[in-house]
């Protein structure tokens, strides 16, 4: 307003309208005045309700035009000048292709409707220049005949996506035609990083009887599948080609891999730090379990039961109560009492009690498996109640790492022993998604303890020490305990006073670990992947100077 003082009320007026007609020719031209940023999209359910329809007359194989067509288009991606010039960190013309039957009664791979939409969304994507990873047919044949497979990324996983199929077959009232409908759901990842959780969907109309009406359903589901699939494919494409450089790098965690101790060398470097001095009090919980009868049950699978489970956790208490710590200070978890709920409330316990100046040690033996849709090396211990189809039920290592941090304590350790070679978990099927497609992982389900503790971001006195490297196992003694367990409980006993535990683990417990492990795995080899066991460990802050 102040442009219009000491003019006079009709000028005022002209002058006005003038600077209106102009904004309004701005406008039109498309002279935008405010420049917008291309935001992240959203992790999380992106539906598209789309009803492509066509009606489908199987006695005489006409088609018929619907009434009308409703389709909600993808969002478009950003124009390219919002485009970052660098590189992208990953391949971004490459998008390696997952069936996964998530429900019983959902089609299976080789169902006609799941082939159509398969060859459907490969045929998009391909027009749309994406590279396709083949799947061997050893590893679908497996996954067909496998009731639980987990999904784990790779260090250089690219795009990927997994995707289930779900059809319906509903008739219209009044009339005699049917609705043949196609929903295919899919995952989109980044690296490990879920991206979306997006849905396809089609519906073709068709009437009939007899074996006419046969064909006519058959023929319009997988109608229904290419509709659902180029829908898909669609809403997929638009979100990938929306990110930026920047925005990949971030959902693929890529610095978070090049901080990762990946579990190839037994210890990294030392942290440099002076040991740190005795706590003043150890709070131990010692999990285990070696009946799997029940977890068998749940996933409808058979888990070996591990015997030698119930030795080692009467051997690491004993061997603590023996170091001086109070017996009310060591807790016990095992079989019945290990479930999920169990366990997080007897780590929330033990934090919850334990003072600035204290140490928290937590034990667990049993089986291990790697953790659904997570990088390879983040994998969860399979506890009494455990579930495939219970997400509640299944905390991974670096879920009870954290809660354990939550504590006024300053000083944590994580003794993980599983993967036992007397039994491994079976009729689970584990595949790795990189930049290569898909392969069968041959991780054992041991955690990798550098990646585990940098998950937490923190720079506290943690040490996690596993029994074994991802892909080996951890062997049994003769006396039916672990290799591990039996001299990390030699190794604490022998150890002299402010010790710390960086020593312990590469003087007493992973030399010998591993010489007498390649002696076993020469007179049994195929107990051995690699030939040996080997010990890791991983810290953040001075936890490798621990001294207990």
């Amino acid at each position: 307003m102040s442009l219009f003082i000491g003019v006079g009320t009709r000028t005022r007026r002209f002058l006005f309208c003038c600077l209106t007609t102009l904004a309004l020719l701005m406008t039109a031209m498309g002279c935008n005045t405010v420049s917008t940023k291309p935001q992240l999209p959203a992790v999380g359910a992106s539906i598209d309700n789309a009803a492509n329809t066509r009606t489908i007359d199987s006695a005489s194989s006409r088609t018929i035009t619907p009434e009308y067509t409703v389709e909600t288009s993808a969002p478009e991606p950003p124009p390219s000048s919002t485009v970052s010039s660098y590189r992208s960190p990953i391949p971004t013309d490459t998008i390696t292709l997952l069936f996964r039957k998530e429900e019983d009664k959902a089609p299976k791979r080789l169902d006609p409707t799941s082939l159509a939409a398969t060859a459907a969304l490969e045929r998009a994507l391909l027009q749309r220049n994406y590279k396709i990873p083949p799947v061997s047919p050893d590893l679908l044949r497996k996954l067909d005949r496998s009731p639980n497979v987990v999904v784990c990324f790779a260090p250089d996983a690219g795009f990927s996506m997994t995707y289930a199929i779900q059809k319906s077959l509903r008739p219209d009232p009044g009339v005699n035609t049917y609705a043949a409908e196609v929903a295919i759901r899919a995952r989109v990842f980044v690296g490990a990083g879920m991206l979306s959780v997006e849905e396809g969907r089609g519906t073709i109309r068709f009437s009939g009887n007899g074996q006419q009406r046969d064909y006519g359903e058959r023929r319009a589901m997988e109608l229904a599948a290419e509709r659902a699939a180029n829908s898909l494919v669609k809403r997929v494409v638009a979100r990938l080609k929306s990110l930026t450089p920047i925005q990949i790098w971030e959902y693929a965690d890529l610095q978070f891999d090049q901080a990762t101790i990946t579990g190839d060398e037994v210890l990294p470097p030392p942290s440099g730090e002076a040991p740190l001095p005795s706590p003043a009090q150890v709070h131990v919980l010692v999990i285990g379990v070696s009946d799997y009868r029940n977890a068998s049950r749940l996933n409808h699978a058979n888990y070996h039961n591990l015997n030698g489970v119930t030795v080692d956790m009467q051997n690491i208490a004993n061997t603590f109560a023996e170091l001086g710590i109070a017996r009310n200070r060591i807790n016990l978890l095992k079989d019945r009492d290990a479930t999920a709920a169990n366990v997080r409330a007897g780590i929330d316990a033990m934090a919850r009690t334990a003072g600035p100046d204290d140490l928290l040690v937590l034990y667990i033996s049993g089986h291990g498996m790697q953790a659904n849709f997570k990088k390879e090396g983040m994998s969860l211990p399979v506890l009494y109640d455990f579930s495939m189809q219970n997400r509640e039920s299944a905390p991974d290592f670096t879920e009870l790492l954290e809660r354990m941090t939550q504590s006024a304590a300053d000083r944590f350790v994580m003794i993980v022993d599983t993967c036992h070679s007397g039994g491994a978990v079976s009729d689970l099927t584990t595949v790795v998604l990189s930049s290569q497609g898909a392969q069968l992982s041959k991780t054992k389900g041991a955690p990798s303890p550098g990646m585990v503790i940098r998950a937490l971001d923190t720079t506290r006195n943690i040490a996690v020490l596993a029994a074994s490297r991802l892909k080996e196992y951890s062997l049994e003694t003769a006396d039916g305990g672990g290799l591990f367990t039996k001299h990390l409980v030699k190794g604490l006993k022998s150890a002299h006073e402010n010790e710390v535990l960086r020593d312990i683990v590469e003087k007493r417990v992973a030399e010998p670990v591993i010489s007498t492990s390649r002696e076993e795995c020469n007179k049994h080899p195929g107990k051995c992947p690699t030939g040996q066991q080997t010990p890791v460990f991983g810290f953040s802050g001075g936890g490798d100077m621990i001294c207990l």
